[in-house]
């Protein structure tokens, strides 16, 4: 089964009576039916990449393999003094994303040689697919960290009056390559993602968080106003450009975390409270 047309099959079968339902579990095999109730088993489903790794057909070998590398991966940044030759604005930033998760879907096999030749394992790759966890990052860390977000919200509560604090995970692990307009080729992914060298991008979504960043604003620090594509529209984060202008708390847990996450962990907030979510983020509290 292509992974358009299982993603299709998700979608249709929510809507679906039990009969319809009945009949197309019916048509599937066994691996795709377990991970399809998975799928639809929870509020939020999070699956990235309707794909099974282990039934995909190694990556090309000899000559073969230089020519896909060459065509595929690409890691190349494009110079920002000619950044209006790729995107002129920010809506042509997010055309080019959607192009890149659109192209991954439609090749997910291509894709998925990619990754493999990138380093990644079978394992890992999957688990990113379907939205365990993010791709080069440990199962069991990832676990430990999001565990203790909800004890940290309360002390952004506590300490600043950030209420209702939640965490999304951005970045290039959540998809396994960079949505940078700049990195890569510009209609299709191709930078992959490096487990040593990338951060941990985390946006937290708190009312009173944006304040805080215009309030450094007023008092003279250099604040970064990040315009974020959203399901249904622009959204817009705030970061600090210097990470010693974040709050104590928040510079106290990343350096906690700095011996989990190799490549360190950046924090923006996001000024939007409700967003809708790309399919390249995720919620991870």
């Amino acid at each position: 089964m292509g992974a358009g047309a299982a993603a299709g099959i998700a979608e249709a079968v929510k809507e679906s009576s039990v009969e319809d339902m009945k009949a197309v579990f019916g048509s599937m095999g066994a691996v795709d039916r377990k991970r399809l109730i998975a799928i639809l088993d929870g509020p939020r489903p999070n699956v990235k990449f309707m794909v099974t790794v282990s039934e995909v057909p190694p990556p090309p070998t000899g000559e073969a393999l230089e020519k896909f590398k060459s065509q595929y991966i690409n890691n190349d940044e494009f110079p920002d003094e000619r950044r209006s030759e790729r995107v002129k604005d920010e809506d042509e930033v997010r055309v080019l994303q959607f192009k890149r998760l659109e192209w991954a879907r439609d090749n997910v096999h291509t894709y998925i040689s990619m990754l493999r030749l990138s380093g990644h394992k079978d394992r890992n790759i999957q688990a990113m697919c379907d939205g365990a966890c993010p791709l080069g990052a440990d199962p069991e860390c990832m676990s430990t960290f999001c565990a203790c977000l909800p004890s940290f919200a309360e002390k952004l509560e506590k300490e600043l009056g950030w209420k209702r604090a939640r965490f999304v995970q951005t970045g290039s692990s959540i998809l396994g390559y960079s949505q940078n307009p700049m990195k890569g080729f510009a209609n299709q992914p191709s930078k992959i993602t490096n487990v040593s060298s990338s951060d941990v991008d985390i946006c937290i979504v708190a009312e009173g968080a944006p304040a805080y960043f215009e309030q450094l604003e007023k008092d003279g620090k250099e604040v970064w106003r990040m315009p974020t594509p959203l399901e249904d529209g622009q959204g817009r984060r705030f970061g600090a450009a210097n990470s010693d202008n974040n709050p104590s708390i928040i510079r106290d847990w990343c350096e906690k975390w700095k011996s989990t996450f190799p490549g360190g962990l950046q924090v923006t907030v996001q000024q939007e409270l409700d967003p809708k979510l790309p399919v390249w983020e995720s919620w991870i509290s």
